[in-house]
């Protein structure tokens, strides 16, 4: 019984890593992403984005932001990142062709964005 129990979570293990690979496709990105106003960091968010698909997250509270983008393969080892940012002390919307393992930084008034793409799975 034991045997049949340890078998069945070999089993269970080897599937789990499966599903992560096969869940990690190539048009998968880790975007890790800086959100401040005023000089303040508001998040730190880490979103996995499939390659034109839509992504969000939503911070509520005084200090709260909301970030939304898109990230098309593109040629070069590059992205289209298309975001949008907003805060209590404004919103930025840039469209950016980024470099996949290259930290970008845009500012406009008080909000200021960090992008860093890269590759799922690598």
């Amino acid at each position: 019984m034991f045997r049949k129990i340890y078998l069945g979570l070999v089993v269970l293990v080897v599937s789990s890593f499966a599903f992560y690979s096969s869940a990690a496709t190539k048009g998968d990105y880790i975007v890790t992403a800086t959100v401040s106003s005023n000089g303040v960091v508001l998040g730190k968010p880490t979103l996995l984005v499939t390659s034109g698909v839509d992504a969000s997250v939503q911070i509520s509270g005084e200090n709260g932001y909301s970030l939304s983008l898109n990230v098309t393969t593109s040629a070069n080892n590059t992205v289209l990142a298309k975001s949008f940012v907003k805060t209590s002390s404004g919103e930025i919307n840039p469209s950016l062709l980024l470099e996949i393992g290259k930290e970008s930084v845009t500012k406009s008034g008080a909000i200021e964005l960090h992008l860093l793409i890269n590759k799922a799975g690598s």
